[in-house]
């Protein structure tokens, strides 16, 4: 009889596994929980990640003043100063500023931002990054130990090289905002994967919460792969064609065999009632104790 397959093992948390070793017929997804994805969504909305776009004309606009720059008697690291200030702006330099958003309690992430350079996004941790003033203290930093004898702070605020740093990473707030509120609507409904043939729960073994999670994915593949998508109506109709073919052939097989049956119509509904009721005991047995079908003659 055309059937969907049943996933026939029952279990509860906290309870032994009753059946044997249970092995992975196929690959499947591990599902989260409805309250999984809820607290994820949640963190998701409370936290925005800033994105920023890396302005090429910005960083080139900042070398070409800083070469043009007189610094008196100290002209001769103008070099090392553009050779530094060019390592430093590849990083990227953003606003001492900081970022607005609205999205009510929704907070900017303090350790991760979001940069497009060259038509690619990618994320990367706040602290490779240089704000304003920590751009200003690095050049002064790295220069330093080369040119101990110089002022270099005074030097720098005199001739105009402060002034001329510039933020090269530029916030975006329409992209922000769509970008959070995309990570906000989709949350992988996934935790991992479980490969065909590994073991899902030994006999005996006590049903976790996470084993009940791996259960509960793999009864739901389990569903998908071997049992029946189309519409309901259509299974019933299939079930109730073969049993008729299979009154018919019964029919056949008697009128036949044995025609003298149908004398006495009592014989015949006799075998019928015989079929019925096999029929149905059958139906029962797979329904609520599949281990003794196949004792049912």
């Amino acid at each position: 009889m055309p059937r969907t397959a049943k996933f026939n093992y029952d279990y509860k948390k906290g309870s032994p596994w009753p059946y044997e070793t249970l092995i992975s017929q196929f690959d499947f997804p591990i599902l989260k929980t409805e309250e999984q994805i809820q607290e994820e969504r949640e963190q998701a909305g409370g936290l925005i990640v800033p994105y920023y776009r890396f302005s090429n004309e910005v960083t080139t606009s900042v070398i070409k003043n800083v070469q043009g720059l007189d610094l008196g008697k100290y002209n001769r690291i103008r070099p090392a100063v553009v050779t530094r200030l060019s390592d430093i702006y590849a990083r990227g330099v953003i606003s001492d500023a900081p970022v607005r958003v609205q999205h009510g309690s929704a907070k900017i992430s303090e350790d991760i931002i979001c940069i497009q350079k060259d038509k690619r996004a990618a994320t990367y941790p706040r602290s490779e990054v240089y704000k304003v003033s920590d751009a200003k203290d690095q050049l002064v930093s790295v220069l330093a130990s080369a040119y101990p004898s110089v002022n270099l702070d005074s030097l720098f605020r005199r001739s105009g090289v402060y002034n001329g740093i510039i933020p090269n990473l530029v916030y975006d707030a329409a992209m922000t905002n769509l970008a959070h509120v995309e990570s906000d609507d989709y949350i992988s409904p996934t935790l991992g994967y479980v490969k065909a043939d590994e073991k899902i729960v030994s006999n005996g073994e006590i049903v976790t919460a996470e084993i009940a999670q791996v259960l509960d994915s793999y009864k739901e593949e389990y569903n998908k792969v071997f049992g029946y998508g189309g519409p309901r109506v259509l299974l019933y109709l299939g079930n109730g064609l073969i049993a008729l073919v299979l009154v018919v052939l019964l029919y056949f097989c008697i009128l036949f065999a044995k025609p003298s049956i149908f004398e006495t119509g009592q014989r015949y509904f006799y075998l019928l009632f015989l079929f019925l009721l096999s029929t149905v005991v059958t139906c029962m047995a797979e329904r609520f104790a599949p281990s003794i079908l196949f004792l049912i003659p």
